[in-house]
């Protein structure tokens, strides 16, 4: 049940960016024709510089997990902040990350025969009831979620503790995809083992980040170094 599990929870990771790839075939064929003249004008110093576009295709086998409810703990729309936003969308609004999200699970679902479902919660966020309901989950021996989208925070408690696997141990991940932010879960490693990890799925990190400000003027003029 653990491999499982594990294999579901891949496919929700991976699936991230397969709208990409679905195009990849077609845009393949569209550049093949013009390659050789593209190649020649850039060899005669004239003509537009080739663009080149990337896709990324998870290389991930078929399955069918007869219709399997995949269980994502979360901080849902009734959270007073940081409610999360790219696990599920219950309808297309013309909101461009809402429909985004509608259309992955809709897609991921319908190749795997599973069923995407939000466990909502609210509270605080450090210490807060995504960790503890995780925590009752683990020694009950219960499967309440299959995945839990928390915290940098609570999730190194819940690494230190020993309730997560090593991610590198989950066959099919592939954490050195660039869908990873392969930077910071490099950081996030204890002795070559990564517990939990960033990716480009989420929105709440990219919407907490920091930055530092300074006035370059004044810092030339009280003759600050760099």
């Amino acid at each position: 049940m653990k491999k499982f599990i594990c294999a579901v929870w891949v496919i929700i990771l991976a699936m991230i960016f397969i709208f990409a790839g679905c195009t990849a075939d077609n845009a393949g064929s569209k550049d093949a024709g013009g390659a050789a003249d593209n190649a020649q004008n850039q060899q005669n110093g004239d003509g537009p510089e080739e663009e080149t576009e990337i896709y990324y295709i998870p290389d991930l086998p078929d399955a069918d997990y007869g219709g399997y409810e995949f269980k994502v703990y979360q901080r849902g729309p009734e959270a007073s902040e940081w409610s999360e936003v790219c696990i599920y969308a219950e309808e297309e609004t013309g909101e461009p990350i809402n429909d985004a999200v509608y259309k992955r699970n809709r897609y991921v679902e319908g190749k795997y025969n599973i069923n995407i479902v939000p466990v909502n919660a609210s509270g605080q966020i450090y210490d807060g009831p995504i960790k503890r309901e995780f925590e009752k989950s683990v020694l009950a021996g219960e499967r309440a979620f299959d995945m839990a989208m928390s915290g940098v925070y609570d999730s190194s408690l819940l690494a230190r503790q020993g309730y997560l696997v090593d991610l590198y141990s989950v066959p099919h991940i592939a954490l050195d995809k660039p869908w990873w932010d392969i930077p910071v879960n490099d950081t996030l490693k204890i002795r070559h083992k990564l517990y939990f990890g960033i990716s480009c799925m989420g929105i709440n990190d990219k919407d907490d980040s920091f930055c530092v400000l300074f006035n370059k003027k004044v810092a030339q003029d009280l003759g600050t170094e760099d």
